[in-house]
């Protein structure tokens, strides 16, 4: 069973965190605060370096301006409908902040 982890913060501690308990196959959705990691190509690094599927919630990364850094980091956009779905989906969803 797969997990979806939500990372609300740019705390070291939660991308730590998130990034080992997170396993191959496994979501990360970057929201609200959490989308500043796309400024850290290292950050997003971490995530997949722990197999971790890495995307961002497409409203948080326009209102920051940071669209050409997830667009050069290949971190997939997702609408509020996508993140509905994702969550429905997924059994067990971790939020990190």
């Amino acid at each position: 069973m797969t997990r979806l982890h939500l990372l609300f913060s740019v705390s070291p501690v939660a991308l730590r965190d998130c990034a080992a308990l997170g396993g191959p196959g496994e979501r990360v959705v970057l929201v609200d605060s959490g989308t500043g990691l796309l400024g850290d190509a290292e950050a997003v690094k971490t995530l997949r370096g722990a197999g971790l599927v890495v995307g961002a919630l497409a409203a948080d990364v326009t209102a920051r301006g940071l669209s050409p850094a997830a667009e050069w980091q290949g971190v997939e956009l997702i609408d509020d409908t996508a993140w509905v779905e994702l969550v429905a989906a997924h059994p067990v969803v971790l939020s990190w902040k």
